[in-house]
C-alpha cells in the first residue's frame, strides 16, 4: 500500500527572504514562484513574483538588499485591472501572461506583454485579438482565477464573485500559441448555490484560487469552503474533477460551529478566509487559515481530505493571506509567507501596519510503497547512485543509502538551510557495492538540511528534514 508523510518546521521562527515584496491585493494567487526555468529544468534559486508580475525576486538574494528587486509596470488602459498572479511563456521569460477584466464591463481575458525589465512592459498585440484572449461575463464581478500554464494551454477562470445573482462560473482554456479560448467548463453546480443564497449567504462563490501542481490545478476561493483538485486534460468532462473538500470535514469548513447563524453555509464572508492554496510535490495542499486565532493554515491529504490545522512557531492571530510551497528539490524548497499585522485590523490593513516582505518556513513530505513482495539480490551497481535518506522526516537518527560501481573514496556532509557545513558523517575508502551510512542528529536544532555524497568527481545533494 502507498503511505505518505509529511512535516514542517514548527519549531524555529520563519526566516525572512525579503524585507520589500507585498502582495498588495486579497484574492486569488497574491505571488507565485517560478520553480522551473525556460528550459523547464528546476531552477537552484527559484524565483517570487508579485503584483502581476510587477516586482521580481530571486531567493537567496540577500533580504536587506533592495538592489535584488527587479520591477516592471503597465498601463492596462481605461477601467481595466489586472489579478496579483503571473505567467511566463514557456521557453521564452521574456513573454507574460495575466489576467484581466474591466471592472465597469463584463469584458474579461488574458493579456499577453513583453516584459522589459525595471522598464515598462507592452502588449504583445501579435497574440489573440491585440494581445488579449477574452470572454464576456454575465456580470463584471472580481478580476481574479488564473493564469496557469500546462502544456499548450493557458487556464483561468471567471469568478462571478458574492454579489452577482446569477449562476456562473467556467474554466477556460486558452491557445498559448494563438490566444483564443478554445474551450470552457461550466463549474456553476460546485461554484453557484442558490440554496447558500437563500440562506443569507452569496450566490456565487469562484473559483478565484487557481493554481498548477505538476499535470493538476488546485481551485479555491476566499469567499467558499470548496478546494478543487482537477485535471484539466482529462478525456472525459466526469474525470475532469478529481476531487472537492467542502463543508463536513471540519477543516477548513465554513459555519460548522454549532452557534453558527447561517449553518452550513459555504458561500460567504467568513473565516477561515481561505485566500490561496498551494501543493507541495506530493500533493499535499494548504491555505491560510484567518481571522482563527494563532492558526496558519489548514492542512488537505492528496486525496483532498482534511487533516486539521497547524501553526507556525510563535504564530499569533495575525492577518493570514498565503502560505506558497516550493517543492521542486531545490535548496530553498520550503514554504513562503506573509507575516501580517494584527487581526485586529480593519481591512485593508493600514499603511503603518503592513509588514513588508516574505518568510519561509522548512517543509518536507515523502510518498512511499509497502510491498509484500520478497527483495531480490541485486546485481553489483552500475553506476553511481544516491537514494533519500530513510527515514524522512526523522528524529533523531536517519539512514543515508548509497552506491558506488567502483573502488573509491566517499565522503558525506551535512549542510543547514543556510548552506553552512554542520558535519561530516563519512570520508572513506569504499569497495564498488551498495552502502548505508547512519547519522545521529540529536544534537542539532529540528528544520531542513542537505547531505551531499561525494565519491571520486561525482556528487550528489539531497534534503531532509529533522523533527523534535
Amino acid at each position: 500500500y502507498t503511505y505518505y508523510i509529511w512535516g514542517y518546521d514548527n519549531i524555529n521562527q520563519k526566516t525572512e527572504v525579503n524585507k520589500f515584496m507585498y502582495y498588495g491585493g486579497w484574492c486569488g494567487n497574491m505571488l507565485n514562484i517560478q520553480e522551473t526555468g525556460p528550459d523547464g529544468e528546476p531552477l537552484a534559486n527559484p524565483i517570487i513574483y508579485m503584483k502581476g508580475g510587477t516586482e521580481k525576486w530571486i531567493i537567496g538574494s540577500d533580504p536587506a538588499d533592495n538592489t535584488f528587486l527587479e520591477t516592471t509596470s503597465y498601463d492596462l488602459g481605461p477601467g481595466f485591472v489586472n489579478a496579483p498572479a503571473v505567467a511566463f511563456q514557456p521557453g521564452d521569460f521574456t513573454k507574460f501572461f495575466i489576467r484581466v477584466g474591466s471592472k465597469d464591463t463584463s469584458i474579461h481575458g488574458i493579456r499577453k506583454m513583453n516584459l522589459v525589465p525595471n522598464g515598462v512592459s507592452i502588449f504583445d498585440t501579435e497574440w489573440g485579438d491585440d494581445g488579449m484572449a477574452s470572454w464576456t461575463q454575465t456580470s463584471a464581478g472580481g478580476i481574479h482565477g488564473g493564469p496557469e500554464i500546462i502544456g499548450d494551454y493557458i487556464f483561468a477562470t471567471d469568478n462571478m464573485y458574492q454579489t452577482s445573482p446569477e449562476a456562473g462560473s467556467n474554466f477556460y482554456y486558452i491557445s498559448l500559441v494563438e490566444g483564443e479560448v478554445e474551450r470552457e467548463i461550466d463549474m456553476s453546480d460546485w461554484w453557484s448555490s442558490a440554496d447558500d443564497l437563500e440562506k443569507g449567504g452569496k450566490m456565487n462563490r469562484g473559483p478565484g484560487g487557481i493554481m498548477a501542481r505538476g499535470k493538476y490545478i488546485f481551485l479555491n476561493s476566499h469567499h467558499s469552503c470548496i478546494k478543487q483538485m482537477v485535471d484539466p486534460m482529462a478525456e472525459d468532462e466526469e474525470d475532469f474533477y478529481v476531487w472537492t473538500n467542502q463543508n463536513g470535514d471540519y477543516v477548513l469548513d465554513f459555519h460548522s460551529e454549532p452557534d453558527a447563524p447561517k449553518p452550513w453555509v459555504c458561500a460567504d464572508f467568513v473565516a477561515p478566509f481561505t485566500y490561496h492554496l498551494s501543493a507541495d510535490a506530493n500533493l499535499f495542499s494548504i491555505t491560510a487559515a484567518y481571522d482563527m486565532g494563532a492558526i496558519s493554515f489548514g492542512l488537505l491529504a492528496p486525496d483532498g481530505d482534511g487533516i486539521g490545522y497547524m501553526a507556525y512557531a510563535g504564530d499569533t492571530a495575525t492577518w493570514k493571506i498565503y502560505n506558497h510551497f516550493v517543492d521542486s528539490g531545490s535548496a530553498f524548497d520550503g514554504i513562503y509567507s506573509d507575516n501580517q499585522a494584527s487581526s485586529d485590523s480593519v481591512w485593508p490593513v493600514p499603511a503603518d501596519e503592513i509588514v513588508l516582505g516574505v518568510w519561509y518556513v522548512g517543509h518536507d513530505s515523502i510518498k512511499g510503497v509497502i510491498s509484500k513482495e520478497v527483495a531480490v539480490e541485486a546485481d553489483a551497481p552500475a553506476e553511481f547512485a544516491v537514494t533519500q535518506n530513510s527515514p524522512n522526516p526523522f528524529n533523531p537518527a536517519t539512514t543515508i543509502s548509497f552506491s558506488t560501481a567502483g573502488d573509491g573514496n566517499v565522503s558525506i556532509d551535512v549542510f543547514n538551510i543556510a548552506g553552512q557545513k554542520v558535519a561530516n558523517i563519512a570520508n572513506e575508502y569504499r569497495n564498488a557495492g551498495n552502502h548505508t551510512v547512519t547519522w545521529n542528529a540529536s544534537g542539532f536544532s529540528a528544520g531542513v538540511y542537505f547531505y551531499t555524497v561525494k565519491y571520486g568527481d561525482l556528487l550528489k545533494t539531497m534534503k531532509m528534514t529533522l523533527l523534535k
